[in-house]
């Protein structure tokens, strides 16, 4: 065997570095800060301000952020499982987000909370449930009026009690 047959420059010449292993586009596959909800207040606002839906595998929260894109923020407790396990959990849901319909859509706070009852996160449930999400999206109204300002009205008009 020659030396000029193991030489690493030869064998890397003909890979292409901009696929991945498996031929996806790497900017497919991504999920950039734009598409995440990051800081607690975040959370916090979409779930005080938005529209409550409940699936199998979890409670969703979504409110208008007014931006160009959707974001989506995942919530998965220590109840749903070990670390390693929430982690498969939190990767079939970003990768489900990603492939639904619900990415799409333009200009809301999406806050998943999965449920710990559920034991089989697989994608093919989860594809289906974002899909039909994105369906009860789109039939939603957001009004201009908030949860909070309904409370505040609400404890204007109570009398006082001595």
């Amino acid at each position: 065997m020659s030396s000029s047959a193991l030489n690493p420059k030869s064998l890397t010449a003909s890979v292409d570095f901009s696929l991945s292993s498996n031929g996806m586009n790497q900017s497919k596959r991504d999920f950039p800060k734009i598409y995440r909800l990051r800081k607690r207040k975040e959370f916090l606002k979409a779930q005080r301000m938005g529209k409550r839906l409940y699936t199998a595998h979890f409670i969703v929260y979504i409110s208008k952020n007014h931006k160009q894109n959707n974001r989506l923020g995942l919530t998965v407790s220590k109840k749903v499982g070990k670390a390693n396990y929430r982690n498969l959990v939190k990767r079939r849901i970003r990768e489900a987000f990603r492939q639904s319909d619900l990415r799409l859509g333009q200009g809301f706070d999406i806050s998943v909370i999965a449920k710990q009852e559920v034991n089989d996160f697989k994608l093919v449930h989860l594809l289906t449930e974002f899909n039909h999400l994105s369906q009860q999206v789109k039939s939603l109204s957001f009004s201009s009026t908030t949860k909070k300002t309904r409370c505040h009205k609400m404890r204007a008009r109570k009398p006082k009690s001595i």
